[in-house]
């Protein structure tokens, strides 16, 4: 995890992107208190993305 300041949060948003990339969770802060988290978003799984395109589509999924 790394904190940075809001200053300098963004003066360097395109260094705290590539951080998130490789899997860094970034804390910004203001005032010396933690204000918001970026975090890498999870993968999704393959079976989730096809209950959702049944879902869009109106189908009923079977639960297992």
């Amino acid at each position: 995890m790394i904190k940075i300041n809001s200053y300098e949060a963004k003066l360097n948003f395109s260094k705290i992107m590539i951080q998130v990339a490789n899997g860094n969770e970034i804390i910004i802060t203001r005032s010396g208190q933690d204000f918001a988290r970026i975090t890498p978003v999870k993968k999704s799984d393959p079976d989730e993305s096809q209950d959702i395109e049944k879902i869009k589509k109106g189908l009923s999924l079977s639960l297992e």
